[in-house]
This record gives C-alpha cells, structure tokens and sequence, in this order.
C-alpha cells in the first residue's frame, strides 16, 4: 500500500511536471480566451510555483521514501533545472521530449536503485 505521504509526493510531482506545458501554451491559450494557471499567475510565477511543488516532493521523498532519497533528489533536481528553462512559446520537443522525460528518468532512477546501483 502507499502512504498518504507518498500519494500526496506524487500529486505534487505530477502537478509540477504539468505546469511547464501551461507556460508553453501560454500566448495561444490566450488568443483563444483559454483560462489556465499560467495565464493567471504569469509564466514566471507559474514556473516559481513547480519550482515550490518540487521542493516540497523533494522533502516528502525523504519522509516517505528514505531508501530512495537519493534517487528521487536527483530526479528532483534534473527536473526543477529542466522547469526553469520552460519559456512561453517554447518548442513542442523541449516540453514533450525533456519535461516529460522526467517521468522516464525518475522511474529509471528508482530501478536503479532498486536492483542496484
């Protein structure tokens, strides 16, 4: 079973990895009258706040997950440098191969770990 910790870390990190594509589609979303987050807080704030949400799964990862601490600050880590680069307008490939590639890398990171480093 997964802790309520462990399910709420994956909420945030789910959360965090999907506000980048807001702040992609920022300037279309608001030819079209389209209501999202970013267009509300703005692309920098937007981008602060997956920042935030992934600082906060960094240190529920250590509650919840200690075994893979390390594992998942890197992750976290990659992940955050990988959100502060997302620009409004920004190529579908950086957002669809990099942004959702960190799925792909926290899992492989966890199997790692797992089976041994």
């Amino acid at each position: 079973t997964i802790p309520v910790g462990g399910l709420l870390e994956r909420c945030l990190f789910f959360t965090a990895i999907a506000l980048p594509f807001d702040v992609r589609d920022l300037k279309h979303d608001r030819y079209t009258g389209l209501k999202t987050l970013a267009g509300l807080l703005g692309s920098s704030s937007t981008r602060y706040l997956s920042l935030g949400l992934l600082g906060c799964c960094c240190l529920l990862s250590v509650l919840v997950w200690p075994v893979f601490t390390w594992s998942l600050a890197i992750s976290y880590g990659i992940t955050a440098a990988v959100v502060a680069g997302v620009r409004p307008g920004q190529t579908r490939f950086y957002s669809n191969t990099l942004v959702d590639g960190m799925l792909v890398l926290q899992g492989a990171l966890l199997l790692f770990k797992h089976y041994g480093w």
